[in-house]
């Protein structure tokens, strides 16, 4: 969470009033958002089921999986934070609202149906 402060602090300053036209940085920022409230829930409620049986780990063991899988998401997010590609991508929504792929759509709508 101190990471993902002092991130978006960063972009804040990087960016200034600009910063919300950067929705792949944002999409990334709030999918480590979200990875975090998922972990921090799941660990509060395995936390609760292990306080009213003390005997079953299984709620822990559960919890303890969902936060690796979730820590290798948010490592992916932040490294994906430094690899984006927006001037490409505006460039290619450009070329789209002007009509400069027609031929990609027309080939495909002449794909067979499976």
């Amino acid at each position: 969470a101190h990471r993902l402060a002092r991130t978006i602090f960063h972009y804040m300053g990087l960016y200034r009033d600009k910063l919300e036209r950067k929705q792949v940085i944002l999409g990334h920022l709030m999918d480590i958002g979200t990875e975090l409230f998922a972990m921090a829930t799941t660990c509060s409620y395995a936390h609760k089921l292990v306080s009213l049986n003390p005997d079953e780990d299984t709620p822990v063991n559960l919890a303890d999986y969902h936060c690796r899988e979730a820590v290798r998401r948010i490592e992916a997010a932040f490294k994906a934070l430094g690899d984006h590609d927006d001037r490409m991508m505006n460039n290619l929504a450009k070329a789209v609202l002007a009509g400069d792929l027609e031929w990609l759509e027309a080939g495909a709508a002449k794909l067979p149906e499976a």
